[in-house]
């Protein structure tokens, strides 16, 4: 069984072993052995990012023999522009909550109502609008670092990032 958070010293794709590269597909995979950062069980995990007409897929998969704490993310962001900032981004994420984070920027098991927040982006609104308001989750977070939650299972728009001057879209 697979859960909660795995806060590691070493960022776990800098330790892979074992590399697969093909012209579309990178495929990186790792066995962290019992007791490695203080988690107890082997886990085995593996993360492929793949190109197609589609755009970026990336999966991960992860395996353990032992109940241990795990909770794979990707921190990419996308620049569609050329400028040093995603500020004037547009932004839409279909969801109505966000997980609260704690004063070290760890994800607690709490949620909050998006509505009437800086975190509320169900109607697409530009990053920059609301991340300079008095919030304490922006503090925490030092901007836009939450989970949010997106409803229902298997495929779906999970977020939809665009900016209007460079009429590029990225959806995820």
């Amino acid at each position: 069984m697979v859960t909660a958070i795995m806060v590691v010293k070493r960022v776990l794709i800098k330790r892979c072993t074992q590399l697969v590269q093909q012209r579309t597909l990178s495929h990186f995979s790792r066995v962290s052995p019992d007791g490695e950062e203080g988690y107890p069980g082997n886990l085995d995990y593996a993360i492929t990012y793949r190109l197609s007409n589609q755009g970026l897929h990336i999966e991960t998969t992860a395996t353990t023999d032992q109940d241990t704490l795990f909770a794979y993310t990707n921190h990419a962001y996308f620049n569609l522009s050329e400028s040093d900032s995603i500020l004037d981004h547009t932004l839409m994420i279909p969801t109505d909550h966000y997980a609260l984070l704690d004063e070290t920027c760890l994800t607690k098991p709490e949620f909050q109502a998006v509505e009437n927040t800086a975190f509320d982006f169900r109607q697409a609104k530009k990053i920059g609008q609301d991340i300079n308001l008095d919030d304490i989750q922006l503090t925490y977070g030092k901007g836009y670092d939450h989970h949010f939650p997106i409803p229902n299972e298997g495929l779906r728009t999970m977020a939809i990032l665009f900016r209007w001057k460079a009429r590029t879209r990225n959806g995820i």
